[in-house]
Order: C-alpha cells, then sequence, then structure tokens
C-alpha cells in the first residue's frame, strides 16, 4: 500500500510542478493539475481511495491511506474553479 501513495504523491507532485496556471490562480489553488490533465487525475485518486477503503475494511490499520487519498481527491476537486478559469482565458 505504501507504493500506491508513493505513486500518488508522486503524480501529485509532479502534476503540480509542471501546472500551467496563472500566478494568481497557482498562489491560490497550489496543488492544482493542468486544465488537461485535471480529470485523469481525479479519476487515478478515486480509484486509488475506493481501493484503500476495500483494503482497510480486511485491516483497520489502512484507514490512514483512505484519509490521504481522500484528502488527495478534496483538494483536486477544489481545482475546478482554476481549470474553468484558466480554460476560459485560452
Amino acid at each position: 500500500m505504501a507504493s500506491i501513495r508513493r505513486i500518488a504523491f508522486a503524480l501529485t507532485i509532479t502534476v503540480a510542478g509542471f501546472a500551467g496556471l496563472s500566478d494568481a490562480t497557482a498562489n491560490t489553488f497550489p496543488r492544482c493539475p493542468k486544465p488537461t490533465e485535471h480529470t485523469e487525475v481525479v479519476k487515478v485518486l478515486t480509484l486509488a481511495t475506493e481501493r484503500s477503503r476495500a483494503m482497510a475494511e480486511d485491516n483497520p490499520l489502512l484507514l490512514a491511506d483512505v484519509g490521504f487519498y481522500e484528502t488527495e481527491l478534496a483538494a483536486t476537486r477544489r481545482c475546478v474553479p482554476a481549470v474553468a478559469a484558466a480554460r476560459t482565458s485560452r
């Protein structure tokens, strides 16, 4: 499970690092992926959240992983206004 967390963390860092948003938008939403990658990142994080929930049913120690993925998913979903602004400004 730790490897999935590392992959999700690396994906988040990579996407956030290459985000092509304006400075004002980037300061407001520092973890937002590129507008073209937003849907894919949400899909990956949703699948990881569901998978970690299923694994946590068998092992309650994995509930921390569920919280991690839910937090990442919520942060990415808050990027929707930034994504919409970036798409309309181009």
